[in-house]
């Protein structure tokens, strides 16, 4: 686009009596020739500068801008100069443009506004949380956490099933022979065996004279015939008792172990023990108010604490436990003295100092006399018995340095109010 003082300037020595403005004057016709050749010698210039247009957006430092820009701008020895602006420059702005960007000097920090929370909001301040990325690597493991307490020992579960017998071992060494028992008694007589055959009778003598005469002598025994076949045996007698046992033989090397039996049922499963540690999900608490909450400077030596808005959490425990808590936030001064102020912060148990956990910063003036907000972290580790306990952050003024005209008593904001960067945060987490 062109401008007209550039073509003022070029056109000087032109101009003479004729007045050269935007919108174009009427020009003198003895001038308009070299008006014309001017103006080619511009335009023939033109393409040498990097500034170049096309599909409705500008590239500078580049003859290709990105397509997703509407202006890209390319150097590698020049940057981008947003406007620099003092607070109270920045904060009189008239109702400022969502996403309008400035450069705060007093405060060394880029500052854009969002007119969803009508607030500044600072670049060097972290953001709201992200979307989650993706799950890192594990870390190495840490060291293994102390063993919770035994649990009762349950009911032994039922016997499993035999498992199959092993193979038997090798046989043992026979025993030495027992000493013979007593014999038995006889068996009954076997039954008679049958008769043998009866032997062939014997000749008949020779008969005595005169007829029948008497008897004579009675003739020689005949031979004997065979024995008889044998008769069958009779029944056996019963068995006589039992000898006593002979000594028991020498004991034979154990055979190899069968293979192991399967695996018995599960037993039931017995009562569940006591709980280990568990842990509760993180409470976040953020403090509340539309002033902060004022603190004047301490009389002699005594600090009076006072507690931060909504910095306060209840719990009712059923174990003993284990809290931990955390808080954050900023401070300033509420007035400007060119003094050195301090604040100091504090966990309270139950309405009780807890002593190891304080922390104390320093809230100075800089060279424009302008305040300055100040960072504060806490955190602390509670035991805490069964019951019902409330945790709770204070905060305090805890006196000052004077400053070259030997003044003191600037009073302390200790808590920076509701939609500010600097509102104070307190994070708990419990464990059993």
């Amino acid at each position: 686009m062109w401008k007209c003082g550039f073509l003022n300037k070029l056109l000087t020595k032109y101009r003479k009596s004729v007045y050269f403005g935007c919108p174009f004057r009427i020009l003198k016709k003895s001038t308009m020739k070299k008006v014309y050749l001017a103006l080619s010698l511009f335009l023939a210039l033109m393409p040498l500068a990097h500034i170049h247009a096309q599909n409705n957006n500008v590239g500078i430092g580049t003859t290709t801008p990105d397509a997703t820009a509407i202006l890209d701008v390319t150097s590698s020895n020049k940057g981008v100069l947003v406007p620099r602006l003092t607070t109270a420059q920045r904060t009189a702005i008239t109702t400022p443009a969502q996403g309008l960007l400035v450069y705060d000097t007093d405060l060394g920090c880029f500052y854009y506004y969002n007119s969803t929370t009508t607030a500044w909001v600072s670049l060097c301040q972290a953001g709201p949380a992200g979307p989650t990325g993706p799950q890192g690597a594990a870390g190495v493991a840490g060291v293994a956490g102390a063993n919770g307490l035994t649990g009762p020992t349950g009911p032994s579960g039922a016997d499993g099933a035999p498992g199959a017998a092993g193979p038997a071992g090798a046989a043992g060494a026979p025993g030495a022979a027992g000493a013979p028992g007593p014999a038995g008694a006889n068996g009954a007589q076997g039954a008679a065996g049958a008769a043998g055959a009866n032997g062939a009778t014997g000749a008949t003598g020779p008969t005595g004279p005169g007829g029948t005469g008497s008897l004579g002598p009675t003739g020689p025994q005949g031979v004997t015939g065979p024995t008889g076949a044998q008769g069958v045996a009779g029944a056996a007698g019963a068995t006589g008792p039992s000898g006593a046992n002979g000594a028991a033989g020498a004991t034979g090397p154990s055979g190899a172990n069968g293979a192991a039996g399967a695996n018995g049922a599960a037993g039931a499963t017995g009562p569940t023990g006591p709980a280990g540690f568990v842990s509760s999900n993180i409470t976040s608490l953020v403090s509340g108010g539309t002033n902060p909450t004022v603190l004047s400077y301490p009389t002699g030596t005594n600090i009076t604490y006072s507690q931060l808005p909504n910095l306060t959490y209840t719990v009712t425990l059923t174990a003993a436990s284990k809290i931990y808590v955390s808080a954050f936030g900023s401070c300033s001064k509420a007035t400007n003295n060119y003094t050195t102020e301090y604040a100091q912060y504090a966990v309270f148990l139950d309405g009780v100092l807890v002593g190891n956990a304080l922390q104390r910063v320093s809230i100075s003036s800089n060279e424009a006399g302008q305040y300055q907000e100040v960072p504060w972290s806490i955190s602390s580790i509670l035991s805490v018995a069964t019951g019902t306990h409330t945790v709770a952050i204070y905060g305090a003024h805890a006196g000052g340095d004077a400053n070259v005209s030997g003044t003191v008593g600037d009073n302390v904001w200790i808590c920076t109010p509701s939609g500010y960067v600097g509102q104070a945060t307190m994070n708990i987490l419990i464990t059993q």
